[in-house]
């Protein structure tokens, strides 16, 4: 974790205070945009990625010019589009058609400010720069400054800008260019550096700029360890032409930073009591997403959080992953806006790397780990960052966008972006479906999302994990294309080894039939230490089956890979299977949700899904999250998703057998009865009490009584003993000894015996107040089946029971019964819970039916307590 002393933080004042004198200047030059007429010109983009980035920087770029001391006069914008989208009030803007004609038309004034920047090449031997029709060549900008009668600035970032800057060198004429007589094959990257060393000082003069862009280029490509592509030059007047990036770079303390007016706008602070229980919320979210043709993938996250409470200060704590070097993350805003209006700024270098240790070829995300300072309540934090992948690792995107978090959302909006013609799929997961807002560029076409007032994903215990609202995107054009990706993408890795063939062929030696071989290799396979490694993106292609079985570790997919390799080793057919896990997979969005892999394997006509990641799931079973999820089997004839069996509750039972002793002296009345339990179980009890005793069996808690609650009473233990949680090839029994308190009560001069029956302990929690629908037994239905025995003392009088009960309504059945047997009393729990996702009407009608039940379980037998011995009548 960074510590607070580290974070270069500046204090800010508002942008009055700040404002410097028309004209004044440090270094002596005058400020670059100061009442000037500026051009702004960008490129031929060529595709969606570039059109979506030039707008996005010319944007930024008439931010800064708003927050000048002396903005400029005038503002033309020339661009494909014609559109200079959002544009900071104060501003008189012009916009024009992005190309040489448009440019000789200008009708402009000294001084006179130019930016032009996009795609730069070569027509023969001539250098150009890009725009729609006859390209610009460098006579044409000279031809530009030659009608203005006066001074003249000109920032080109493009290839072959340097004969652009040579065509312009003249007295009163500053030119920054990105090169000088190299000719560089990749466009220059120094936009985005040159936008944000002006954003934090908008005043500077041209030599200034240049002084400070051309370290932050060198710095940026020893960062990237790229060589650099690029040659930051300044012309001044009719001097030679000065190499910028030859220093090593200076990492100066950042410059005091005045808020972006365009970026701030419109953010107003709520009253915390119009937002009962949260402690922060979030005023706006922009969600900016770019799936471009190569494919390129790009996000923008601009999000402003206000802190309502003195808790809400953890949300000035934030932890992002990426996965480098393939993803780049950039951090553009870190700023806090206190409730006096001052403002404070993050130094982007104060983000620091915090990478956790790796095993072998087992690499975990980069973190991006900081924290904002003076969170308190009033506060505005606002965090933007950019995330980009040059080269995607699928070969369409697939997302899921979340659209509630941890907050309530004021205002909220989606953008997704994708190249014009290009495949493109959405749904809603729990939402109502939304239509988008479409717009069409040049090269893309614009889907957009707007929300109000969204709640904060749901923290209700019981609660479904897949109950928070998602949009969901995809790029990929069927689930057929996607398979067929995935299938060449696994190829191989499940090459059959010498080693792997032996340990096969040892393990199923002996076994009689096609499952019990299956169950042997099952056993072996889920036995191996899991390592959580997601299924997302930068790992989607199992370890070599030979890997994993050497490493005697790996993840879902390389447990699953390995488990199919054995099988095929002794004849048995299987395929890897894609599973979206405590989630869903939906056929409108192809390649979309899955974050875990199973197997299926198949026996003559037999299906058997098979999931060897968790260590304590018996063969048959399918852990929590697996049932009724839509998969995708990866086999030759894959086209389409194939649901998961849904649980039956016959196959999830626990029985409980219990013989409690009612002795003949004290402390019958005071209710110490002793008492040996016995448990069985098989399907999802038989993987929680599994569970229970891999993690606690070592110590004093009764396992059964931990899945379970005494609804009367309780148990004080006084020993246990329980089938070994590897013992994958036997039911989990468990068998406890001890004395139970608080069943007799008495009554007059008899007693009352109730019996210690259990149910889920979650189910208590299942009676209070609640907004969402229920989540039990982590999905699963289950049957439990109690048969409790009281031995009575001699000499006690016949009890009266209570009438035998049931109930059926919803998903809760039940039957109580209460039997005498010479001396002895057996009271009969039958509990049927058939499913465990409900949903709103299911709920209520389970809720009720609880209610009933544990009053009918408080009752009890009534008797009398035999007569002491030598006791006066």
């Amino acid at each position: 974790m960074i510590r607070r002393r580290d974070l270069r933080i500046v204090p800010v004042l508002i942008v009055a205070a700040l404002a410097l004198p028309l004209g004044a200047r440090a270094d002596g030059g005058a400020p670059l945009t100061a009442d000037a007429e500026v051009v702004i010109l960008t490129g031929l983009p060529g595709d969606v990625e570039s059109e979506i980035a030039y707008r996005r920087q010319t944007e930024r770029l008439l931010e800064v010019l708003a927050l000048a001391a002396a903005p400029p006069r005038r503002v033309f914008v020339l661009n494909d589009a014609e559109d200079a989208g959002t544009v900071p009030p104060g501003l008189d803007v012009t916009v024009g058609e992005g190309t040489r004609q448009g440019v000789l038309d200008l009708a402009v004034d000294a001084p006179l400010t130019v930016f032009v920047w996009g795609h730069g090449g070569l027509i023969g031997r001539d250098p150009v720069f890009h725009v729609r029709g006859p390209r610009l060549q460098p006579a044409d900008l000279a031809t530009l400054a030659g009608r203005v009668a006066g001074p003249s600035r000109w920032v080109l970032l493009f290839r072959h800008s340097g004969a652009f800057a040579r065509a312009l060198r003249a007295p009163g004429r500053e030119v920054l260019a990105s090169e000088d007589a190299a000719a560089f094959k990749s466009d220059p990257i120094s936009m985005d550096l040159l936008l944000e060393i002006l954003r934090e000082e908008p005043g500077l003069s041209l030599a200034a700029l240049a002084e400070r862009l051309g370290p932050a280029t060198l710095a940026w490509y020893e960062a990237q360890q790229l060589a650099r592509q690029e040659e930051p030059t300044l012309w001044l007047g009719a001097a030679p032409p000065r190499r910028l990036a030859d220093a090593e770079p200076e990492l100066a303390a950042a410059p005091p930073a005045a808020p972006v007016a365009a970026a701030w706008e419109g953010v107003e602070p709520v009253d915390a009591a119009d937002y009962p229980g949260a402690s922060a919320v979030v005023l706006r979210r922009t969600l900016g997403y770019v799936l471009a043709g190569a494919p390129a993938y790009q996000e923008e996250v601009d999000e402003y959080v206000q802190i309502l409470t003195g808790e809400g200060a953890v949300h000035a704590d934030f932890d992002v992953a990426f996965h480098p070097p393939e993803e780049k993350i950039t951090f553009l805003d870190c700023e806090v806006r206190r409730p006096d209006g001052t403002l404070e700024r993050l130094a982007p270098e104060a983000i620091r790397d915090a990478t956790p240790a790796a095993l072998p070829e087992y690499r975990p995300p980069t973190r991006k780990v900081f924290s904002l300072p003076h969170a308190v309540p009033g506060a505005i934090l606002r965090v933007h960052y950019r995330r980009e992948w040059r080269r995607f690792p699928l070969p369409h995107v697939p997302l899921e966008i979340p659209l509630a978090g941890d907050l309530p959302v004021k205002a909220s909006r989606i953008a997704v972006t994708v190249a014009r013609d290009a495949p493109f799929h959405w749904t809603f997961h729990r939402h109502p479906s939304v239509a988008p807002e479409v717009s069409e560029t040049t090269y893309g076409t614009a889907h957009a999302w707007s929300f109000r007032d969204l709640g904060p994903a749901t923290t209700e215990a019981l609660a479904s994990p897949q109950a928070s609202p998602r949009l969901l995107v995809s790029t990929f054009p069927s689930w057929e294309e996607f398979s067929g990706w995935y299938r060449r993408l696994v190829r191989l890795a499940d090459e059959l080894t010498p080693e792997v063939a032996a340990k096969a062929a040892e393990l199923t030696a002996g076994t009689a039939t096609e499952r019990e071989k299956v169950a042997a290799l099952y056993d072996f396979v889920t036995g191996l230490r899991y390592v959580a490694v997601p299924i997302g993106v930068n790992s989607h292609r199992p370890h070599a089956a030979a890997d994993v079985f050497a490493n005697r570790y790996g993840d879902c997919k390389d447990k699953a890979n390995l488990f199919n390799t054995m099988l095929r080793a002794v004849g048995v057919d299987a395929d890897l299977v894609l599973v979206p896990r405590f989630s869903q997979a939906y056929e409108a969005t192809p390649g979309l949700g899955f974050n875990h892999a199973i197997s299926r394997v198949r026996l003559g006509e037999e299906v058997i899904w098979a999931d060897t990641t968790d260590d304590v799931a018996r063969f048959g079973l399918l852990p929590p999250g697996d049932p009724g999820r839509n998969v995708l089997v990866i086999d030759e004839h894959a086209a389409a998703l194939t649901p998961l069996p849904v649980p039956e509750p016959a196959d999830h039972v626990l029985t409980l057998k219990a013989t409690i002793e009612l002795p003949s002296s004290p402390p019958f009345e005071k209710g110490g009865l002793g008492g040996i339990f016995s448990v069985t179980t098989t399907g999802f009890p038989d993987y929680v009490l599994r569970s229970l005793a891999r993690a606690h069996g070592s110590g004093n808690l009764p396992l059964a009584l931990t899945y379970l609650q005494p609804v009367n009473g309780y148990f004080a233990m006084t020993g246990q003993r329980f089938t070994p949680p590897a013992a994958l090839d036997r039911d989990f029994e468990w068998h406890g000894e001890g004395s139970w308190t608080g069943l007799v009560v008495p009554v007059g001069e008899s007693v009352l015996v109730r019996a210690p029956f259990l149910l889920p302990s979650e189910w208590s929690l299942a009676l209070h107040e609640r907004t969402t629908p229920l989540y039990l037994n982590r999905g699963y239905p289950l049957t439990l089946t109690q048969d409790l025995t009281f031995v009575l003392p001699e000499g006690t009088e016949r009890p009266r029971f209570p009438e035998a009960s049931a109930g059926d309504r919803g998903p809760l059945r039940w039957r109580v019964e209460w039997r005498l047997e010479g001396a002895r009393v057996r009271a009969v729990l039958e509990v049927v819970l058939a499913k465990g996702e409900l949903d709103w009407e299911e709920t209520v009608a389970f809720r009720e039916e609880l209610r009933r039940l544990y009053e009918v379980l408080g009752l009890g037998a009534l008797t009398s307590a035999p007569r002491r011995r030598g006791r006066a009548s």
